[in-house]
């Protein structure tokens, strides 16, 4: 996987919003998450807030759920599934 900056992924995201295809915007969101998930694991879900399907807003959080899992960092895991519940509900 490449690595971006979170500077990078941040205005990747903000440039990707001005598409008008839902589709195609949601696919660049969730490959721009997916680029600095392991890395900037707290910029990829205030990014994934921006996609607006439901069910690839899950996914994404539970793919950063998995890299704050491998980072040790259960604190912010318990944050995460909150935030995932909270978007079920």
């Amino acid at each position: 996987a490449l690595d971006i900056s979170s500077t990078d992924a941040e205005q990747a995201s903000q440039i990707a919003l001005l598409i008008d295809d839902s589709k195609l915007k949601e696919t660049l969101l969730s490959e721009i998450l997916f680029k600095c998930v392991k890395g900037e694991p707290l910029l990829a879900i205030k990014i994934s807030n921006l996609i607006e399907d439901l069910t690839l807003r899950i996914l994404v959080l539970f793919e950063i759920c998995s890299a704050l899992l491998a980072q040790n960092n259960k604190s912010k895991v318990l944050e995460l599934l909150q935030l995932i519940l909270k978007t079920l509900l």
